[in-house]
């Protein structure tokens, strides 16, 4: 079993085992406080309207958040690889934008069309994988696009614990890559 299958097998126990509370439990929230913090700042950053993906969406919670608390409008788009995430984000959360949600890992996901914005999760790709999961997501970009990375607060509460997660690693890698872009 590879690093996707067994972060796959692990969201799949956690979330979905049994039937979640409701669309922030489905989505790995204890409560509604955390992602709507999380938007209203992710919002702050979003400068026109355009077209905005989430890699690693879960039920697309976010991008729905996203879309009520800017001002600018915003089209959706995510990819998870967990088929009830993808199911609730097309049925429940963000039926209008339906054909904008696939299943799959996000290493492998396929653009098929450039975005304004990128929000990209360090812990969602193996540490190896991280340089080839950046440049593509960068290039996906439009030439005003930008890439948002976000970390939640559980993650770095393990990094304090001291578990290898290191998302001072993460940011070094981006830095690295930016600088060698610009090169």
């Amino acid at each position: 079993m590879n690093y996707y299958e067994s972060v796959r097998d692990l969201f799949e126990k956690k979330y979905w085992a049994s039937p979640p509370r409701d669309l922030y439990t489905a989505n790995g929230y204890s409560h509604s406080t955390v992602p709507r913090q999380k938007a209203y700042f992710i919002s702050s950053l979003i400068t026109h309207p355009g077209q905005i993906m989430d890699m690693g969406c879960g039920n697309g919670l976010l991008l729905k958040l996203l879309m009520s608390t800017s001002p600018h409008k915003l089209i959706p788009y995510g990819v998870d690889m967990l088929k009830q995430s993808i199911r609730q984000a097309k049925n429940i959360v963000l039926p209008a934008y339906r054909k904008n949600f696939t299943v799959g890992n996000v290493l492998d996901h396929a653009f098929r069309v450039k975005f304004d914005w990128i929000l990209i999760f360090p812990d969602s790709v193996a540490d190896e994988d991280f340089r080839a999961y950046f440049e593509k997501c960068y290039n996906a970009l439009t030439p005003q696009g930008a890439l948002i990375i976000y970390v939640d607060q559980d993650t770095l509460a393990r990094v304090k614990r001291g578990i290898q997660l290191a998302v001072g690693q993460h940011l070094a890698r981006l830095l690295g890559v930016l600088l060698e872009a610009r090169a």
